[in-house]
C-alpha cells in the first residue's frame, strides 16, 4: 500500500514508519505500529483488571 507523504506527515507519522491498519467495523483507522501494540495491552490489562468478559455470539455463516 502507497501512502502520499503529506498525509502521512500531517498524521503525525515520520517517513519509515511502521504502521498498523486497524479495522473498527465499516471503518479503519491508522496507527504508528508500536504505539497500536501498547494502546491494545493497556485495553487488554484493564479488561483483565475488571473481569470483563464478551459473549460469544454464535455465527450462522461460520464454517466449521
Amino acid at each position: 500500500l502507497e501512502l502520499i507523504v503529506e498525509a502521512i506527515e500531517k498524521a503525525g507519522f515520520t517517513p519509515g514508519t511502521e504502521l498498523a491498519f486497524v479495522g473498527k467495523g465499516a471503518r479503519f483507522e491508522i496507527w504508528s505500529r508500536a504505539e497500536w501494540h501498547a494502546q491494545r495491552s493497556a485495553v487488554r490489562a484493564r479488561v483483565r483488571e475488571r473481569g470483563l468478559t464478551l459473549p460469544v455470539v454464535p455465527n450462522p455463516g461460520a464454517v466449521s
